[in-house]
This record gives structure tokens, sequence and C-alpha cells, in this order.
């Protein structure tokens, strides 16, 4: 049986709290990518080059406020609701 990652998992895996959590929306957009993977993925993939939610992460830590920006919208244009926690 393979192990299946929670979102939590993936948090810690990729060490995510070098990123401010604190920051507007990350930690919900970043919710909402993860629980639509399955929906998303080939778009996501096509679309940002992004193969896996681990490249998202990456691209979120590396990137600045215009970056989470455009990832919203894409993801938004995707049907997916970014609920506030």
């Amino acid at each position: 049986m393979k192990h299946v990652n929670t979102f939590n998992d993936f948090l810690l895996e990729s060490q995510l709290n070098e990123l401010k959590l604190t920051s507007a929306g990350v930690k919900e957009l970043l919710s909402a990518i993860y629980y639509n993977w399955e929906k998303i993925k080939m778009q996501i993939k096509n679309d940002l080059y992004f193969n896996d939610f681990k490249d998202v992460i990456a691209y979120i830590k590396s990137g600045d406020q215009e970056e989470q920006q455009k990832l919203e919208r894409w993801t938004k244009s995707q049907g997916i609701e970014i609920l506030t926690l």
C-alpha cells in the first residue's frame, strides 16, 4: 500500500515554514491546489510546468507577491475556490 501524503506532510517535508505562512492567503492557496490536485494536475503541468505539488511549493517559496497572485488567478480560472481559513 502506497503512503498517501497529507497537506501537512507536504508542509513538513518541504520545510515550508521558511515561507511565512502568515502571508495573506498563502496557506489557503496551497490548500486549494493540494486538495484539487487530481482535477488540475494535467492543466497545471501544461500551463505552469509544475510536475507535482512540490514544484508549486518551490515556486511560491522562490517567488514574491506577484507570483502568488499569478498562481491565485490561475487557480481561480480552473474553477477552484480559495477558501479563507
